[in-house]
């Protein structure tokens, strides 16, 4: 019998994990370190904008779901930073 000889193994190339760019709301709290009630209010107010895509099943209604851009979270947050307590 003739030895095999040991095949080189094929190197694989790791990608980096893709991070999203858009959160849910629940995403989007986590991202915070708050709870998602505490995250609906400023959301519900206007003050961080949302991205809204038209919905699957009718066209001239946009989904109900509501996705914040990670950009415009942090823009938020920076804009409440403050010195001391």
């Amino acid at each position: 019998m003739k030895s095999a000889k040991p095949r080189a193994k094929a190197k694989r190339r790791v990608s980096e994990p893709m991070t999203p760019r858009l959160l849910d709301t629940k995403h989007a709290a986590q991202y915070c370190n708050v709870s998602y009630w505490k995250m609906l209010s400023p959301l519900q107010k206007g003050c961080i904008p949302v991205v809204k895509f038209p919905s699957m099943k009718y066209e001239s209604r946009l989904s109900r779901r509501v996705l914040i851009d990670k950009s415009d979270l942090d823009a938020w947050l920076d804009a409440r930073k403050r010195v001391g307590l």
